[in-house]
Formats: C-alpha cells, sequence, structure tokens
C-alpha cells in the first residue's frame, strides 16, 4: 500500500462441485484501488475506483478463463450533512463461465428487491444512487441515519452486446447504524413490479 494507493496479487488452487461439473482449477489474479475515502462510514467530496484482474486455468486440459471487473464510486457532500453516493461496477469475462463461476444480479449486495440470485450471466453491470441522511452528531459515537436509493443493474451472456440486455430496477428506502465501526443496516426495496423485498446487511455496500 502506498498512501491511497494500493495493489495486491494473489493464487489458489480450488475445486468446485455444481451438478454434472466437478473442476479443479488454479487461479490467480491482479487488483488495483485507488481510495479516496477519508472514512469509510459516510465519506463526503471523494471518488474510490478499483480494477480487478482474474485468470482461472481449469485442470486436466480445461479452458482457461479471463474476468474483469471495473469498480467506480463518487461520493458529493450536501448541506445538513447529507452525501449523494453513486457506484457503477462492470464485470465481465472473455468467455462463457461455467454455471458456478456466472455473475449473479439480485440482492442486497447487487439488485435491492429482487431475491438474491434471481438473474445469472456471464457479464454483469449494477449502477446505483443513495441520498445518506444521518441524524445523530458527528461527534456522536453511534452514527444513525436514513437513506434512500435506486439501483439499476443487467447480466448477460458472453457474446451477446449490452444494448440488447433487459435492465432491472430497484428503489427503496432504509435506515442504517453504525457504533465502533460495526455496522447495521435494513432496507425495504420495490422491484417496480409490485414486489417488496427487506434487506438486512452489516453496512452500506459502497
Amino acid at each position: 500500500k502506498f498512501t491511497r494507493f494500493r495493489y495486491s496479487v494473489y493464487g489458489g488452487w480450488s475445486n468446485a462441485k455444481f451438478g454434472i461439473f466437478d473442476d479443479d482449477m488454479f487461479n490467480y489474479g491482479l487488483e488495483l484501488t485507488l481510495d479516496g475515502r477519508q472514512e469509510k462510514v459516510l465519506p463526503r467530496d471523494t471518488g474510490f475506483v478499483q480494477f480487478r484482474l482474474d485468470r482461472t486455468h481449469t485442470l486436466d486440459n480445461g479452458p482457461t478463463y479471463n474476468q474483469y471487473t471495473l469498480d467506480l464510486r463518487g461520493f458529493k457532500g450536501l448541506p445538513r450533512r447529507i452525501v449523494l453516493a453513486g457506484q457503477v461496477e462492470y464485470s465481465g469475462s472473455s468467455d462463457p463461465l461455467p454455471p458456478y463461476m456466472k455473475p449473479y444480479l439480485g440482492g442486497g449486495a447487487t439488485l435491492r428487491g429482487w431475491e438474491t440470485g434471481a438473474f445469472v450471466g456471464d457479464n454483469r453491470l449494477i449502477s446505483s444512487l443513495e441520498m445518506r441522511v444521518p441524524f445523530s452528531s458527528p461527534f456522536s459515537v453511534a452514527k444513525t441515519g436514513l437513506n434512500l436509493f435506486f439501483d439499476l443493474g443487467t447480466v448477460y451472456e458472453s457474446g451477446q452486446s449490452l444494448s440488447k440486455a433487459r435492465f432491472e430496477q430497484g428503489v427503496g428506502t432504509g435506515v442504517f447504524l453504525f457504533i465502533f465501526g460495526l455496522g447495521f443496516k435494513v432496507e425495504a426495496a420495490n422491484n417496480l413490479k409490485g414486489n417488496w423485498r427487506v434487506h438486512f446487511s452489516s453496512g452500506f455496500r459502497f
């Protein structure tokens, strides 16, 4: 790590058993991060950029997969300590992936208002816009507040054009509590198709 720039190199061996698949794999990758956040809970007037490259070799003369992810986040301070936060994250693959490696869409970690894993594909694009309104004093040990959000995302197969992908949406609100660095958040979201879901998490996704 160099001040706000961080890099990591990693590798490992794994085995996946999924349906008819029983694969041994060796993977390695690189991750580069530029993190301008002064704090993790309610950063203001800053940004975050991360690029990740993963290469997976299926052993016994199996296929090789290249996956890459770009994660962009921005945080703008507004009056009354309100924060407008946004994220765009794209994950792509060089080739069609086996089912156990495909990224999913749906759930509190990707697209609120939908059940976890509602959609699956080789490539994924997710975006979110949040307004975070703190209730507590900036000097308080416990940080509480309300967030309003809108999510938009899609997954699609390798070789398919993004312009032909089907986008799904989610909109809702939630409350959060952070104390001594530990967080808890509960959100109610609608998928704009008449269905509501409640999501629980340990903090903000971004």
